[in-house]
């Protein structure tokens, strides 16, 4: 995989890291929403650590093949992350925010797809207009991920 895709991949994993962390809750419901927070916390973390490790293998020498597979190992991560988030209940105030978050990291598959078909791209110009769409989108999603995140947290302290 060329660099900067690697770089890519590497920031929406530090992104995810760093973005994800809710805090607890200090109003009437703590305890459940402590439990909430602590669910999502550790699932997000999970989805980091696997984008950290995967992200380790990629390398500007690799073949197209064994890039492919790290994308695999991307989008594994995320519909994992996705399924376990999903089976978490989150307090009644957050509900639609919880959905929201759901679909938002779900929507990483959509720019590890367009990843994969970078990848297959003969020309230069072709796979480098393919690499600066899928690091955009990787930033979109991210910055919606923090955006509602933000939401969750207030409402969480409201």
């Amino acid at each position: 995989m060329p660099d900067s895709l690697r770089r890519a991949l590497v920031c929406c994993a530090l992104l995810s890291a760093v973005a994800i962390p809710l805090s607890g809750c200090g109003s009437g419901d703590t305890e459940k929403a402590n439990a909430y927070v602590n669910q999502v916390n550790m699932i997000e973390s999970d989805i980091a650590a696997q984008f950290s490790k995967t992200a380790a293998t990629i390398a500007p020498t690799n073949t197209p093949a064994t890039d492919g597979k790290a994308l695999d190992s991307f989008d594994a991560a995320i519909t994992s992350g996705v399924r376990r988030l999903d089976a978490v209940k989150p307090p009644d105030k957050v509900k639609l925010l919880h959905a929201k978050l759901v679909a938002t990291i779900d929507g990483f598959h959509g720019p590890i797809g367009k990843a994969r078909s970078a990848l297959k791209k003969k020309s230069l110009p072709d796979l480098a207009s393919a690499q600066a769409s899928f690091i955009a989108s990787l930033n979109a999603v991210s910055a919606d991920i923090k955006t509602v995140l933000d939401k969750i947290n207030a409402k969480l302290h409201a």
